[in-house]
């Protein structure tokens, strides 16, 4: 009885500490493709310190809903588009909050090159 109630709190456990590395590694995962993603796009338009933060934390975002809603999912499914262009739309409207109009037009260039891929 012992040996079975040790035997099933061990595999519990074991399953819960795997799944929590496993959302490390996605989240690590999520922070360097946006940390890359900055690079290119401090490349098509010249940030200030502030908008740096901003911009990074808002790929973050996107990339995370991104994972949850859209990522491994059929993309020809009606939720699953809606979810997309909801995802796309947000991060445009809060892109263009912290852009000038100037950033923005040249970030919009480099965000269509981007999806074209």
């Amino acid at each position: 009885m012992k040996t079975s109630f040790l035997f099933t709190s061990v595999l519990f456990l074991s399953l819960t500490l795997c799944q929590n590395i496993n959302a490390q590694t996605l989240s690590d995962a999520i922070k360097d493709a946006a940390k890359t993603e900055m690079l290119v796009v401090q490349d098509y338009v010249k940030l200030d310190n502030n908008q740096k933060a901003l911009v990074e934390r808002l790929i973050i975002a996107k990339e995370q809903e991104s994972h949850e809603f859209v990522y491994g999912y059929d993309i020809n499914k009606p939720k699953v588009k809606e979810a997309k262009n909801r995802i796309e739309s947000k991060f445009l409207r809060n892109m263009a909050a912290t852009l000038t109009d100037e950033q923005m037009s040249a970030f919009k260039i480099y965000y269509s090159k981007k999806q074209k891929f």
